[in-house]
């Protein structure tokens, strides 16, 4: 949509150095639909810092994924673990999951 604000990140959460938080509080908005790449990188990271300012977040749980992780052991992690794991961290404590046929969008 012509004149919305677009935020570059630079790191891992999208709030970290961008913005992001200010222009959302001076927009009034308090609730984000998080969906991404990473899940156990920037998704994660963005979830939780949304949490900590007290944003509600609904995670789309399949718009997301995972890659292979390996752990300190040397165990290789098959991402759909590593997806599994994630989200029930973050469902927990962080974020309402929910699945993209759920999500109610804005009107344009």
């Amino acid at each position: 949509m012509p004149g919305e604000p677009v935020f570059f990140k630079t790191g891992s959460s999208g709030f970290s150095g961008t913005g992001l938080s200010t222009a959302l509080q001076e927009m009034g908005i308090t609730r984000l639909i998080v969906a991404g790449a990473a899940i156990d990188y920037c998704v994660s990271s963005t979830v939780r810092a949304a949490s900590d300012l007290g944003l509600a977040v609904d995670l789309v749980t399949d718009a997301v994924f995972g890659f292979f992780a390996t752990g300190p052991d040397g165990a290789v992690h098959d991402p759909d673990i590593v997806l599994s794991v994630t989200l029930a961290a973050l469902g927990a404590d962080f974020a309402r999951l929910v699945t993209a046929d759920t999500v109610v969008w804005p009107a344009a």
